[in-house]
């Protein structure tokens, strides 16, 4: 009885022990996720720190602008109240000022309004059409050693989540930051996306079918389609879910 007592209890035993390492397992995950949400946060508070830096320096410096306009219509006010007085002459020159002055004001208005419009732009828009920001090295930390092929600088992209996510291979990580900054309008050559020797691209992961966004009216097999595919399972995948031919799996490959 003792000796089957003993058995269940180092097997009630082993099976508390098996249950550490999952457990340690799952408490890790939970950890990397909530220092993964952190380190999100803090960028979002980063954009929008540098995007409210940028506009609040560019006020600063309407302000002073603005102040110096001022100073020059007070001056000439002065100016007025001396010729009113009859304390000096009213010259050809007191004119100039005045049509100087005008003109100024006049720029610096159309000045704020153009920045005014620039802030407005700031927030996403949706257009058809847009130009990758990949084009070449050295924008947003992006390096050599990244081994992401870099587009056309005259390439004009409808879908940039699609465009990052497929044809330069980024992770879905990378590409939302990439796509984050963008939208706040910040600096590609201070501002860092991807650090060095940090992998940014995987083969592996799994994208939106390129024919995505296709209309149902293109009459391709299953377009739109919403499906998700490895960049290695994608041939395979235009073969036998979209029924397209050889060529045509070429040319979507070569573009994506």
């Amino acid at each position: 009885m003792d000796e089957h007592k003993r058995s269940l209890i180092v097997e009630f035993e082993e099976l508390l022990n098996d249950l550490i390492e999952p457990t340690a397992q799952l408490s890790n995950i939970v950890d990397k996720t909530k220092h993964s949400l952190t380190l999100e946060h803090q960028k979002q508070l980063d954009c929008l720190k540098q995007t409210y830096e940028k506009q609040i320096n560019e006020i600063e410096q309407q302000l002073m602008n603005l102040s110096e306009i001022q100073d020059q219509r007070n001056n000439i006010f002065k100016q007025l109240i001396k010729i009113q007085a009859n304390e000096i002459l009213l010259t050809h020159d007191d004119f100039q000022k005045v049509e100087f002055l005008t003109k100024e004001i006049t720029q610096f208005m159309k000045l704020s309004k153009d920045k005014e419009e620039n802030k407005v732009n700031l927030q996403p828009k949706r257009s058809k059409f847009t130009k990758c920001p990949l084009t070449t090295l050295n924008v947003y930390g992006l390096a050599l050693s990244h081994n992401v092929r870099l587009c056309c600088p005259k390439k004009k992209i409808q879908y940039l989540y699609h465009h990052l996510c497929n044809y330069h291979r980024l992770t879905t990580y990378y590409t939302n930051e990439l796509i984050q900054a963008i939208k706040f309008d910040l600096d590609p050559t201070t501002t860092i996306i991807f650090p060095l020797n940090t992998k940014i691209i995987s083969l592996d992961d799994k994208y939106p079918c390129p024919l995505h966004y296709t209309p149902i009216e293109s009459e391709i097999r299953c377009a739109p389609c919403t499906t998700l595919v490895t960049r290695k399972f994608l041939p395979v995948h235009l073969q036998t879910v979209h029924r397209l031919r050889a060529a045509e799996i070429k040319e979507i490959l070569k573009k994506n």
